[in-house]
């Protein structure tokens, strides 16, 4: 019988908490102008590879530095729901954890 390993994947990369502001233009300097929407998301090109990995049936583990805040923590909370293998990360004091 055929059986086909699953490819494990090792990223190394960004992972990015992104917030997204729509207006009717582009203020000029110094203009303030009012954002009629507001929308944020997880990405980055690493976290982005590693997720992908995930969905096309591979294990992945991303390794990036993350925020120890608030989005950070989302972005964590994010990629352990999408990444089967798990998250190495290095937070503020430098030293590596997994997730």
């Amino acid at each position: 019988m055929f059986t086909q390993k699953v490819p494990k994947v090792v990223v190394v990369g960004s992972a990015n908490f992104d917030m997204f502001l729509r207006t009717r233009k582009l203020p000029s300097p110094g203009e303030t102008v009012i954002a009629s929407s507001f929308q944020r998301s997880c990405g980055g090109k690493g976290a982005n590879q590693a997720v992908a990995v995930a969905r096309l049936g591979g294990q992945s583990i991303i390794v990036a530095r993350l925020g120890e805040d608030e989005f950070g923590e989302k972005l964590m909370e994010n990629l352990s729901v999408s990444i089967l293998l798990g998250v190495v990360f290095f937070g503020e004091k430098n030293y590596p954890q997994k997730y």
